[in-house]
C-alpha cells in the first residue's frame, strides 16, 4: 500500500481518503472565495470608470489601506505599515490636486 501511495504521488501514505477529500473541499472553497474577491475588485473598477470616465488606481490603494486596517493582532510592524500607507495616500491625493490645478490653468 505504501508503494502504491508513493506511486500515485501521495507524500504521506497514511492519509485517509476523508482527509484528502477535506483538503480538496478546502481548496475549492478557498478558490471560490478568492474569485469572489477578485470579482468585487473588478466590479469596483468598472463602477468608478463608468461614473467618472477616467481610470482611477486610487481604489487599489484604498483596498490596501482597508486590508491594513482589517488586520487583527498586529504589533509594531502593522502600525508602521499603516502609517506608511496613509503617508503614501496623502502624497497621491496631493499629486492629484496638483494635476487638477495644472489642467484648469490650461
Amino acid at each position: 500500500q505504501v508503494r502504491r501511495s508513493i506511486k500515485l504521488g501521495h507524500t504521506n501514505p497514511s492519509d485517509t481518503s476523508s482527509e484528502r477529500l477535506l483538503e480538496v473541499f478546502q481548496l475549492v472553497i478557498s478558490g471560490i472565495a478568492q474569485g469572489c474577491i477578485y470579482g468585487l475588485i473588478a466590479l469596483g473598477f468598472v463602477l468608478i470608470y463608468k461614473a467618472t470616465e477616467t481610470v482611477s488606481f486610487v481604489q487599489g490603494d484604498l483596498m490596501m489601506l482597508g486590508g491594513f486596517i482589517g488586520r487583527k493582532g498586529d504589533g509594531e510592524p502593522g502600525v508602521k505599515t499603516l502609517w506608511q500607507g496613509m503617508h503614501d495616500l496623502r502624497r497621491a491625493v496631493e499629486a492629484a490636486e496638483i494635476l487638477r490645478e495644472a489642467e484648469s490653468l490650461d
